[in-house]
């Protein structure tokens, strides 16, 4: 490990018993070596995330632990004897003796003052830089401490409807009296007071407006981005009344319909049972139609009152949850289904997610339902569900040995009631649509993947990883 001239050594024993110190190590922690020659390294080398109170971790121990060079720490500062606070960096390497055994450690650090303050103020520059051109194309103001307008942009003199002479240097609450009292002053104050970014909407009374506001305070005051967002709030509001009529709409007619197909299949089963053995010709056949056909539409509206629900934003409702334990759940659902063909299904190492349990085990049922179907008549259903991490959220796979999907069918799948095998293969065609539609609740994808007939598919989905989701369980 090279060693500048200027860097602070400390050597330690396994004990973590300091054994030599140099001039530089003695002049920046404020210890001399014959003050603290075998006391514990925590005695001179005490360490602390810069900028809060948070000890940080000293690299003696990682590299006793490891018997491996630690790497340089960043943003660290050392507690000098006086108690003053010295920005470092550090690293440690292992001491070994000529058998190669760890004998000890030794712990390089330097002052680097004068290098953090040149890149805080380098940060700092940056940020306002950024921030300056970010406000290009939206209304900018900009307020002092004691909120007098200090910058109006072209975009807020539009937005604003007043010229930026008319506004600087006068005080934002007494040309704008309607925001006091409002999340407007709320939010201002806080982002001051804090010294925190913040981000909120604002409807504004006297312009029967919604503004999407940003504000970013600094040490001269507030800087605040201002968007008008009216059209889109309105296009929301009239989606939600749309969505409330159609799901009114949908429980009327579903309610409706219910009750004369419950009388046709019983009429069916009722005709079959007293006068099909004196029915010829294609008689019972024809009943068996009229019942099939009476269930399958049953189905279909099962399914569309199913799938309509999911559009009700109050039931889907992110936590915690464990993929595996939704597939378990899925096989007992389809454990009869399962035993009936011999399926093999497998899984394992499935992580944690955000996404509401009962609409996960419903994806994995549709998904390994739907692979049951469409099996090849010639073998035994395998189906092999796995998951990777692929940034902050997990990629599912739902493999199969089925008959696959034709490529010019698949973009065609995920669509309600679509069907690509008529009615031989028993369905509503809503399965796939309702996996769809949970995905994309919960902000993920899904997609199949099948090149060759008859070589089965491979049905992916994403979700968001669970906060602390690195651990899998089978």
């Amino acid at each position: 490990m090279p060693i500048s001239i200027g860097d602070a050594v400390i050597a330690t024993d396994t004990d973590k018993r300091i054994r030599f110190m140099n001039r530089v190590a003695e002049e920046l922690t404020g210890w001399q070596l014959q003050e603290v020659k075998d006391q514990p390294i925590e005695t001179v080398f005490r360490i602390l995330r810069e900028g809060s109170d948070l000890p940080a971790e000293v690299p003696v121990d990682q590299v006793l632990a490891s018997g491996r060079i630690v790497g340089l720490a960043n943003h660290t500062e050392l507690i000098t004897r006086g108690g003053g606070r010295v920005p470092i960096d550090d690293s440690a390497s292992p001491i070994r003796n000529t058998r190669g055994e760890l004998v000890g450690v030794v712990l390089v650090f330097r002052d680097i003052t004068e290098r953090r303050r040149t890149e805080l103020a380098l940060e700092a520059a940056e940020k306002h830089s950024r921030t300056i051109l970010e406000s290009i194309s939206e209304a900018l103001i900009v307020l002092d401490r004691d909120w007098h307008f200090t910058a109006v942009n072209p975009a807020a003199e539009r937005l604003l409807n007043a010229p930026a002479a008319e506004l600087l240097s006068k005080n934002h609450w007494e040309v704008y009296p309607a925001t006091l009292g409002t999340p407007v002053e709320t939010f201002y104050r806080k982002a001051v007071a804090d010294g925190v970014a913040v981000k909120f909407e604002n409807f504004y009374k006297p312009w029967d407006r919604w503004f999407e506001v940003h504000a970013y305070p600094s040490e001269a005051g507030l800087a605040v981005y201002t968007t008008d967002i009216t059209a889109r709030k309105r296009t929301e509001a009239s989606l939600v009344r749309v969505n409330e009529d159609l799901t009114h709409f949908t429980f009327a007619v579903t309610h409706d319909l219910r009750e004369p197909l419950r009388t046709i299949t019983v009429y069916a089963q009722m005709l079959a049972r007293k006068y099909g053995d004196v029915l010829d010709g294609q008689g019972p056949t024809f009943i068996e139609h009229i019942a099939a056909g009476a269930q399958r539409i049953t189905r279909l509206v099962e399914g569309l009152v199913q799938f309509s629900r999911l559009g009700e934003v109050d039931a889907m409702m992110p936590m915690r949850t464990r993929a595996s334990a939704a597939v378990a759940e899925a096989l007992t659902a389809l454990k009869l289904s399962i035993e009936e063909v011999n399926a093999q299904i497998t899984f394992e190492g499935l992580p944690d997610v955000l996404a509401d349990e009962a609409h996960l085990c419903q994806v994995f049922q549709n998904l390994i339902e739907n692979a049951l179907k469409y099996r090849d008549p010639a073998l035994a259903p395998v189906i092999r569900i796995s998951a990777t991490r692929d940034g902050t959220q997990f990629v599912f796979f739902v493999q199969d040995n089925g008959i696959g999907i034709p490529a010019e069918f698949q973009s065609r799948i995920f669509e309600p009631f679509k069907r690509l095998h008529g009615t031989e293969i028993k369905g509503a065609g809503i399965g796939l649509a309702t996996c769809k539609r949970i995905i994309e609740r919960y902000g993920g994808r899904i997609w199949v993947i099948s090149n060759e007939t008859n070589k089965g598919a491979t049905f992916c989905f994403t979700l968001p990883a669970a906060a602390t989701a690195d651990q899998t369980h089978a």
